[in-house]
């Protein structure tokens, strides 16, 4: 069975990256990326999907980090226990309730950090 992962970051760049890394981190992954939080919600609206993680990058450009947080909180409560947050600073770590145990990777990561912290929040 595949492990279906949501991608949503605005950069290109880390979405060819962690595209290459999921692979080795799972066997068999497969990737929906988006790169806009209207898209992220709309993908976690579908009833005919269900990921298994969500990679998101609190810089979006579109709404901030944790208005979609929020969202994705109000509207989709059990998806947080398989989210990781993609953050460009240590301090980019949203405040607020519901969001504190939400494992997240600071940009550069290494495969090894990656690599742990998805599989901890990987729901199979």
């Amino acid at each position: 069975m595949a492990v279906n992962v949501l991608l949503a970051d605005h950069d290109l760049d880390v979405h060819k990256l962690v595209a290459d890394l999921l692979p080795i981190v799972f066997k068999n992954v497969s990737v929906d990326r988006v790169l806009k939080s209207e898209a992220v919600l709309e993908k976690l609206a579908d009833p005919q999907v269900v990921f298994n993680l969500v990679i998101i990058d609190l810089q979006l450009g579109d709404v901030g980090g944790q208005n979609i947080l929020a969202a994705i909180r109000d509207r989709f409560p059990h998806i947080l226990d398989r989210m990781v947050l993609i953050m460009d600073s240590p301090d980019a770590f949203p405040q607020g309730e519901d969001f504190e145990n939400i494992p997240h990777v600071v940009k550069p990561f290494s495969l090894d950090e990656f690599g742990e912290i998805v599989k901890k929040a990987c729901v199979e």
